[in-house]
């Protein structure tokens, strides 16, 4: 299975989200060949990997959904790895 990437904003970041196992260097490779950056775009990222929970964001926020990191895996929570930028 082709890994997928996502690409994620808030107020003050921007990031680029695998689920799954996936090295720095995996995810930035994938998102250029799927144009979601361009070459170069995130070389500064910050890249951690966590299990992560979303839940629906406000009407008024201008997002879909907030991304936040758990501890341990729960019910609808999913593991991926990430660069952050900003």
């Amino acid at each position: 299975m082709a890994m997928n990437i996502e690409y994620l904003s808030s107020d003050s970041a921007t990031f680029l989200v695998a689920k799954g196992d996936y090295s720095a260097s995996e995810i930035l490779k994938a998102a250029v060949e799927q144009n979601v950056i361009d070459d170069g775009d995130f070389s500064d990222a910050e890249y951690y990997q966590s299990h992560f929970k979303a839940t629906p964001a406000p009407k008024n926020s201008g997002f879909k959904s907030w991304h936040y990191p758990i501890e341990k895996p729960c019910k609808g929570s999913y593991f991926a790895s990430v660069l952050q930028q900003g």
